[in-house]
């Protein structure tokens, strides 16, 4: 395992620590109990984020096997798949522990996570903490501040947790509040300068938080992952911050990090696809799927570096650019036989001046199947009618793929994934 670094700091509510305490902060709670009690892999159960850093703080140096969860991720269904799977659990909050009542084996160094579930039942996905650092060989001069912002124990989480554990100068912001407005105040006094979040973290920041509030974070790096980077929030971000390094990622919890783009524009190069050297992930489209290997992925994890997974993304090559037009179980609206991609409709209403945000759908329609249907949240102020935004929408999409029905909302849907919650 990678040598991670004790003396980096964490700034956990507002007070600065090195890593080095926040573990010896765990050593002294619950968590170091139920890892030695446990025969197979156990779920550490988390009341906030504090308690997250310290848990993981443990495993990195106890090399133990186990997932850390948030208390409000513990569904039912969830603990039934913990206790299939062999899973004792163990809440940090209440000193509860309940063993595992189906035995599994317990493998040193491995971190489980789990999938968000919104294509369906959620997953467990086995990972080492050598796949989930993607972010390597940067230079000792290039330290910087990450503020945190995403759900305890998600992918997108450890890959931030990974900077600060083994990469030297990374420094991590654990907010105290998932308010925007609070947010971005605890940025600025933290001195903030880098930042990973989903694009709809951010169009809620641009709807809720004024300009000139969010131009006082100095930012010099900006990743978006977690969704499709459309065009209209790459330029958006690149106009409010022209000093910083924007890039968006693509990566999903089994497949790890795949694509990373900086050159500014949605989709990413066709040159990609040809891309075969070692060490890096590979990419292929079969029927329209998006097909990766990567070293980074679960595969990896468990042995097969050279597996294949398939993404579930839709894509389509348009002159020298992939671009991702859905996920192949949800993404097309059939109407009347003509297929319309809810991601190529958002991208137009986007770009409309009074839309800060959007998500389409098919509703059903019993001359031609279905037909596509907007959700809305419009600019303060702003106000087209229905008339005006199908003239828009017509004007550059063809007649079966021009929304019908139209939805206004007053606030932008978001999960505490930071992904848009429709």
């Amino acid at each position: 395992m990678p040598e991670w670094r004790p003396d980096n700091r964490v700034i956990l509510a507002r007070t600065d620590s090195a890593w080095a305490n926040v573990r010896a902060e765990a050593l002294r709670g619950p968590a170091a109990d139920f890892l030695r009690a446990a025969a197979g892999p156990v779920a550490l159960v988390v009341p906030d984020r504090t308690a997250a850093l310290r848990a993981v703080a443990l495993l990195v140096t106890a090399e133990d096997d186990a997932l850390v969860i948030g208390r409000e991720r513990l569904s039912p269904a969830v603990a039934t798949l913990l206790a299939e799977n062999g899973f004792a659990i163990g809440d940090l909050a209440t000193g509860e522990y309940r063993p595992a009542t189906t035995a599994a084996c317990r493998i040193p160094g491995r971190v489980w996570l789990l999938t968000s579930g919104s294509t369906g039942t959620p997953k467990l996905i086995p990972h080492r903490w050598e796949t989930l650092i993607t972010a390597r060989g940067l230079q000792e001069a290039e330290a910087r501040r990450w503020l945190v912002p995403y759900q305890v124990g998600t992918y997108a989480w450890y890959q931030l947790i990974t900077l600060g554990l083994f990469q030297a100068n990374q420094t991590l912001v654990i907010p105290a509040s998932d308010e925007p407005e609070s947010l971005f105040a605890e940025a600025v006094a933290a001195r903030v300068d880098s930042l990973s979040a989903t694009p709809t973290f951010w169009r809620v920041a641009c709807f809720r938080v004024p300009e000139c509030v969010l131009r006082k974070v100095p930012f010099k790096h900006i990743a978006l992952g977690g969704e499709v980077a459309d065009q209209s929030i790459l330029d958006r971000l690149a106009g409010l911050f022209p000093q910083a390094q924007i890039s968006h990622v693509y990566a999903s919890t089994e497949a790890g990090t795949c694509i990373v783009v900086k050159d500014g524009r949605a989709g990413f190069p066709r040159g990609f696809l040809e891309r075969n050297a070692p060490g890096l992930p590979a990419l292929r489209i079969e029927e329209g799927r998006l097909w990766v290997r990567s070293p980074y992925s679960t595969r990896a994890a468990v042995g097969e570096p050279d597996a294949w997974l398939d993404s579930g993304d839709l894509v389509e090559v348009r002159e020298d650019r992939v671009y991702f037009v859905g996920r192949a179980n949800t993404a097309l609206i059939n109407v009347g036989g003509n297929k319309a991609f809810p991601a190529d409709i958002e991208t137009v209403l986007l770009a409309h001046p009074a839309v800060r945000w959007c998500r389409v759908r098919a509703v059903r329609s019993p001359l031609v199947g279905h037909l596509p249907e907007a959700d809305l949240v419009l600019a303060s102020g702003m106000a087209p009618d229905d008339a005006e935004l199908t003239r828009y929408c017509a004007a550059q999409l063809p007649e079966y793929a021009v929304p019908r029905f139209w939805n206004r909302l007053a606030e932008i849907p978001v999960q505490q994934s930071l992904k848009s919650s429709l």
